[in-house]
């Protein structure tokens, strides 16, 4: 049983004081080094500078009317105000909910991009609904010349 210390990093050694094998003809107990790979998280990456990332789906009403969504970080659930008219892959910092620093400083960021969450399908009210946005001034791309 090993106890590992916080804000460690993949790679990083720990070194357990005579934890080791016996030393040659009774010796003392070596050093037992241990180095840690640390396993990727399915939601959260870390980056440079003890910085957390993660994709977020923003629903696509809150990303055009605006609101607030809960969204997950290493020490639990945030409260994120989005404004109106946020684009998909706009990016929302939160300071000090990063991963922890092992020297004892400041955590670092938790960095959430947001990208908005499309509808596979739709309602024939929300079908007229969104045919009531457009406009006979709007011109599809590929109809530019």
């Amino acid at each position: 049983s090993v106890k590992i210390p916080k804000g460690v990093k993949d790679g990083q050694k720990l070194k357990l004081t005579s934890e080791g094998d016996e030393g040659l003809n009774g010796g003392a107990f070596g050093d037992l080094y241990i180095i840690l790979k640390i396993s990727e998280h399915a939601l959260f990456k870390l980056k440079e500078n003890n910085d957390i990332w993660v994709e977020y789906p923003l629903p696509l009403h809150i990303a055009c009317l605006g609101g607030s969504i809960e969204v997950p970080t290493l020490t639990g659930k945030v409260e994120l105000t989005i404004p109106a008219l946020t684009p998909s892959g706009k990016v929302f910092r939160i300071k000090g909910k990063g991963f922890p620093n092992d020297k004892g400083g400041e955590n670092g960021s938790h960095y959430i991009k947001v990208l908005v969450d499309i509808p596979q399908s739709l309602t024939d009210e929300e079908k007229e609904f969104f045919k009531s946005l457009s406009t006979k001034d709007y011109i599809l791309a590929k109809d530019q010349k």
